[in-house]
């Protein structure tokens, strides 16, 4: 590229996004050497985003320390940016970051620290507009619970 970066895409986050997924993710981040995590889908896509930026450096199973263990970030950290496709997830604008393990029969979320946190997030109604009514609904339900 001209500025000097390489870019690498993760595709296939699905929603809740799975340890194996995580673990995929990690070895992208760390082969292709990213200094930025550009999440751009829901609250899933962001969530993905954040868990690989804090695991991908972990010298430990990030599932064991993160997830069960609750331990705090001790290592290398890569940013993210989020560009949101649906409204009203929140994960957008905090330092959280659910991951299933279906193995386990676990749905666990990591509230991390504030270095987390997504360095910018962009949310442009338009991009919601191609969005299926069912996603919307969920969307909208999501922000009760």
């Amino acid at each position: 590229m001209a500025n000097g970066k390489n870019m690498l895409e993760d595709a296939g986050v699905m929603p809740n996004p799975t340890v194996q997924k995580l673990y995929e993710g990690c070895k992208i981040a760390r082969e292709g050497k990213a200094d930025l995590i550009l999440a751009v889908g829901g609250g899933s896509v962001c969530d993905y985003a954040k868990a690989v930026s804090v695991s991908a450096y972990c010298t430990e199973d990030p599932w064991e320390k993160y997830y069960l263990q609750m331990k705090d970030v001790d290592n290398e950290i890569i940013p993210v940016g989020c560009v949101l496709t649906m409204a009203g997830t929140g994960s957008e604008m905090n330092g959280g970051a659910v991951i299933t393990n279906h193995e386990q029969k676990l749905k666990i979320g990591h509230v991390f620290d504030e270095r987390v946190y997504p360095k910018f997030s962009i949310l442009n109604q338009v991009y919601t507009y191609t969005l299926p009514q069912y996603q919307m609904i969920a969307g909208i339900y999501d922000i009760y619970n």
